[in-house]
């Protein structure tokens, strides 16, 4: 559960850092065109890092893929039953 709490903060982050260069991109100063620089650098660096965590979490085990067709037929069986009509 911590592994998803740090994924969750590194993307709020991310979205934050996203925003602060929104704002700068908005300003007409050079000293703005570098905090821009410097925030969506940040951006990046935390994208590849998130990434990276993310491959890591699923080859250690620590999330693990899954689908809503999964969750379906489990609460289906009758879908993974065959057929009576296409038994012979």
């Amino acid at each position: 559960m911590i592994f998803k709490l740090i994924i969750i903060g590194l993307l709020i982050f991310t979205i934050y850092s996203l925003g602060v260069a929104l704002v700068a991109l908005l300003g007409r100063s050079d000293k703005d065109a570098e905090k821009m620089l410097k925030a969506l650098t940040w951006r990046i660096s935390l994208s590849i890092g998130i990434f990276v965590l993310l491959m890591i979490g699923r080859a250690v085990g620590l999330i693990t893929p899954h689908s809503a067709l999964d969750s379906f037929q489990e609460n289906n069986p009758s879908i993974n039953s065959p057929n009576s009509s296409d038994q012979k």
